[in-house]
């Protein structure tokens, strides 16, 4: 939690330079289709008798184990395969560069725990390849950086097939990638995440990271009770960069070395789900990246305070699709649900569904500083509670410079007929059109506003 001197991250970022991610991730992909072929086969395998098997080998112990619950404190594992039992991993799945770069751990069955502290831990990979794969089970995860599913200068990833489960870190995890990529992915179970920064689909510069969950009533919790990372916009909130987050680095006014994001992306498909998040979360991006959250069925509640449920800051793209189920959309400070800022495209559009939106300034459809927000509900009687008038398609532009010639765009569009209900805003209802000036009555200032 310590804040890193702009020498030492030059220095990391020339280091950077030298790795050849093609054939980094060249061998991720070969470790990949080698997976895919043992995993269906290991479920059926007949176990005689508990037996453990332990093999040195100079990249690490190779252990295969069934029969009985196993408690794994050995340091230095290449590979450990557990084929049944109630687990408990200590150490494994973590990968550290030219001490260990390969890690593994592929569990059959069991209700396991994994509580490792720490860096490289649970599928953290730093300078190689680290994995996990629990084919079931209800399983609790527990670590503190890089964990989860999370690279930096590597691959890393969790996979969590069956089994409802509950994940907890600190930060950079929770498929979560920086100069790598990191991979979470639950496939059924009623689950909970909860971290506190750069998680649950972070993508860092030149990086990638994704949290995938197929099913379940699953709880996204990015903490912000626990004050550990205080952000510029508001000190009472955590910066979370959660929930579909990409982070570049602006430099331009320390000392100049900038560098673009990567791609944060969480995609869950079925359930009932909870979001929460303090500031910068919910498909959202700072600095020439890109931040997606993609819901596709459930009656699903997104709650935030700024920077949330698809927005963005600075030359990044921020977008938040829900598809189907009656949603609830809660912000409380800034920049919400499709609000683009400085250069960027913010987004949100819900498909369907009888949606409640309480939003705060610059929000659904609010373009500011040259950014565009679009905000587009395509079905449903919807309700919208605004605390601010810059907001339901409005744009606030930059006067008294160059940029007051470049466009800023609001954008609102309501299309799905239902009977909505707005307050807080005077011009907006049900069935209408509304173009207002900007903030700035600025001709480059575009304001609209369409119920159909």
């Amino acid at each position: 939690r310590e804040e890193i001197s702009a020498e030492h991250m030059r220095k990391t970022e020339s280091e950077a330079e030298k790795i050849d991610y093609r054939l980094l991730y060249a061998g991720a992909i070969d470790l990949g289709f080698t997976l895919d072929e043992v995993l269906p086969r290991l479920p059926s395998l007949e176990i005689p008798s508990p037996f453990f098997v332990e093999i040195p080998t100079s990249q690490g112990s190779l252990i295969v184990s069934a029969g009985k619950d196993d408690i794994y404190k050995k340091e230095d594992i290449l590979l450990i395969m557990d084929l049944s039992g109630d687990d408990v991993y200590e150490k494994g799945g973590g990968a550290e560069g030219e001490r260990l770069p390969v890690s593994l751990i592929i569990d059959v069955s069991g209700n396991d725990r994994y509580e490792q502290r720490g860096f490289f831990r649970i599928g953290g990979a730093c300078l190689g390849y680290a994995g996990v794969l629990d084919l079931s089970g209800d399983d609790r995860y527990s670590g503190d950086f890089v964990s989860q599913g999370a690279g930096i200068f590597g691959v890393g990833w969790l996979m969590d097939f069956a089994g409802k489960d509950s994940y907890k870190a600190d930060a950079f995890s929770q498929g979560s990638g920086t100069f790598g990529i990191g991979i979470l992915s639950d496939f059924t179970g009623d689950d909970v995440y909860e971290a506190f920064q750069a998680i649950q689909g972070y993508g860092g510069i030149l990086g990638s990271g994704l949290l995938l969950d197929v099913e379940g009533n699953d709880q996204y919790i990015a903490n912000d009770e626990d004050i550990r990372y205080p952000s510029p916009q508001s000190r009472e909130h955590n910066a979370n960069l959660a929930q579909g987050m990409g982070m570049g680095k602006r430099a331009d006014y320390i000392d100049g070395h900038s560098r673009a994001g990567g791609i944060g992306i969480l995609v869950d498909g079925k359930g009932d789900d909870v979001y929460s998040c303090g500031v910068f979360g919910q498909g959202t991006s700072y600095w020439y990246s890109i931040g997606i959250l993609y819901d596709e069925e459930g009656n699903d509640m997104y709650k935030g305070v700024w920077y949330v449920q698809g927005s963005t800051a600075h030359f990044g793209f921020g977008m938040l699709v829900d598809v189907a189920g009656d949603d609830r959309y809660e912000a409380k400070l800034n920049m919400a649900q499709g609000a683009g800022h400085d250069l960027g495209i913010g987004i949100l559009h819900d498909y369907s569904g009888n949606d409640i939106h309480i939003a705060p300034n610059l929000s659904l459809g609010a373009g500011n500083a040259n950014g565009i927000g679009l905000f587009m509900d395509a079905s449903g009687a919807d309700t919208y509670q605004v605390s601010s008038q810059i907001s339901l398609g409005r744009a606030a532009g930059v006067k008294d410079s160059l940029r007051q010639w470049m466009k800023t765009l609001g954008i609102f569009l309501d299309l799905g007929n239902g009977e909505d209900t707005y307050s807080g805003h005077p011009e907006a209802r049900n069935d209408a059109f509304w173009k207002l000036p900007g903030t700035n009555e600025l001709p480059s200032e575009l304001s609209i506003g369409i119920d159909e």
